[in-house]
């Protein structure tokens, strides 16, 4: 095999074959002989922490996917025959100081200060003016990661793969990563769905970057793939109720025209429950159609793993 390459938004095929070459999927154990004994890291907001989940949903052959949403780093880790999801600062109290050692040894290693298990593969979660790394907000603010590109529904010509670009020297990929120290298996930068993916090269003599957008993949599918758009919230009786935008809405760039609409303009594709962390349930929100399958999430996330991972 070799590295895949964007030739357009809606052609993927591998360097060196036709264009129109069919992907397919990589599967759990595919992608755990890709990632074992490395960390794949993905920095960024609420978009890219629902990518992180999509992985863990696909690998735990989830198919509907409900995400109770949190804005903490995340550790994710799995073998052939178990895997582990911790959240920093959302341990139970029996665990605390079991995931506190974890997240000790997980900081040291993305550092390039520690091993990891060489049987398991490794994925992390930097949140987005949440993180314990600092830098990660001055990489993602402003898309800063894309170098004054912008891959999305409205500038597909910027979706594409720079093979042979870059180097490991003097490169900021992101804070808290020792980069040529950590064992990493690809970096994935995103904010409000455009991504960049850097990835090491195997002789070390530098990095190459894609650029994709989950929302320019969405629009390219063959079905529509829909944002949420409809919100309930409790009643206080027990009971679920709509709600509509009233006042000032929250705008993050993607307005609906369907009826009924969320109070923001809500640009995810997962589906939701809330609030925040381990609190009740109290809201839920969705796609018009019902359809919780994210697959929108899902097409981008093959495409990166197969970026990851062909050689």
């Amino acid at each position: 095999m070799c590295g895949l390459r964007w030739h357009s938004l809606h052609e993927v095929s591998p360097p060196g074959c036709a264009a129109g070459v069919t992907m397919a999927r990589l599967g759990r154990a595919e992608i755990g002989r890709c990632l074992r004994g490395k960390l794949l890291v993905f920095q960024g907001d609420s978009l890219t922490r629902q990518l992180f989940n999509r992985l863990i949903w696909w690998l735990r052959g989830i198919e509907s996917n409900l995400e109770h949403y949190y804005q903490k780093d995340a550790y994710y880790s799995f073998s052939a025959t178990d895997d582990k999801l911790i959240i920093r600062t959302h341990s139970r109290r029996e665990h605390a100081a079991r995931d506190a050692a974890t997240w000790r040894h997980v900081d040291a290693a993305l550092a390039g200060n520690a091993t990891l298990d060489p049987a398991r593969a490794h994925v992390v979660l930097m949140m987005f003016r949440n993180s314990a790394w600092r830098e990660t907000d001055e990489n993602i603010q402003g898309g800063r990661f894309l170098r004054g590109k912008f891959c999305d529904e409205t500038r597909t010509t910027d979706c594409i793969v720079r093979e042979r670009e870059g180097g490991a020297a003097g490169y900021r990929h992101g804070g808290g990563i020792g980069w040529g120290r950590a064992p990493l298996a690809g970096v994935v930068q995103g904010q409000m769905g455009r991504v960049a993916v850097h990835r090491p090269r195997p002789d070390g003599g530098g990095v190459d970057l894609a650029l994709l957008s989950v929302g320019a993949i969405a629009a390219s599918a063959p079905v529509e793939l829909e944002r949420n758009v409809v919100c309930m919230e409790a009643d206080g009786s027990g009971g679920l109720n709509w709600t509509r935008a009233a006042g000032a809405m929250i705008d993050h760039g993607h307005a609906s025209t369907l009826p009924p609409v969320c109070a923001h303009q809500d640009g995810h594709f997962q589906c939701s429950f809330g609030p925040l962390g381990r609190e009740p349930t109290r809201s839920f929100k969705r796609p018009l159609s019902g359809d919780c399958r994210d697959v929108a999430n899902l097409n981008a996330l093959q495409l990166i793993l197969t970026s990851l991972c062909a050689t």
